[in-house]
């Protein structure tokens, strides 16, 4: 196994783009990153590996003042990804995007701890699940909102499909608020595709085969839309 630890120390009035792929090895990875004042971040990760063993990958992000931080993680395989971002200053705004798609007997469990310290902060995390055959996954949301963050704007999605009978998605939003001058939003779906949507698209003369991929191509979409090119070939084969 690859032990790897990572710091990231973001100057202030940066603007920079991340891009981080995880390919076929096996790694226990933790990252920590700290971003200083009036920076804007794209942060893009890739985590294909097609190997067996349970790879976990950790994030640790500070963000302080006037921040705008962007990120859009998609997995494939056995992972456990842990991400932790925490607001230390004020005025800034994050956007997680979420993508996890298992299939065989794989598994995945990803857990978004967003932490709110200080006010007039606002967060947005979008948590999508797609699993097939036998696999599972287990995604965890947790929000904490603190009695100084007033003003605070946070919401949290988690939406998941289910492509066979023997698969299986376990949501868990949490939500832990200690200030009441705050608007705090989230909700969580769990289901398969309709079969009045499956039906009309057969008398329109698509296949099955190819109703699914356009279905979950649309079902996607809010997260892959924004990618950059290099990572958006890759996802392809997702």
């Amino acid at each position: 196994i690859n032990h790897i630890k990572n710091f990231i120390d973001i100057e202030k009035n940066t603007k920079l783009t991340l891009i981080e792929i995880y390919t076929n090895s096996t790694f226990n990875v933790n990252t920590h990153i700290k971003i200083n004042n009036n920076s804007k971040i794209k942060h893009h990760i890739l985590n294909y590996n097609n190997k067996k063993n349970t790879n976990i990958i950790k994030y640790n992000i500070n963000i302080n003042n006037n921040i705008k931080y962007n990120q859009n993680y998609i997995s494939k395989n056995n992972t456990k990804y842990y991400f932790k971002t925490t607001f230390i200053g004020i005025n800034s705004k994050i956007k997680i995007k979420c993508l996890n798609k298992t299939k065989k007997k794989q598994f995945q469990e990803t857990k978004h701890n967003i932490e709110h310290k200080k006010p007039y902060n606002k967060s947005n995390c979008l948590i999508k699940n797609i699993t097939t055959n036998q696999s599972k996954i287990k995604s965890v949301g947790i929000i904490h909102i603190n009695k100084k963050s007033f003003k605070t704007k946070t919401n949290l999605q988690m939406n998941g499909i289910i492509l066979s009978k023997k698969s299986t998605i376990n949501h868990k939003p949490q939500l832990s608020i200690k200030n009441k001058n705050i608007i705090c939003n989230h909700s969580s779906t769990v289901g398969t595709f309709d079969k009045i949507i499956l039906l009309y698209m057969k008398t329109r003369g698509i296949n099955n085969i190819n109703i699914i991929k356009l279905l979950i191509k649309s079902f996607t979409y809010s997260i892959v839309k924004n990618i950059p090119h290099i990572i958006y070939k890759l996802t392809k084969n997702l």
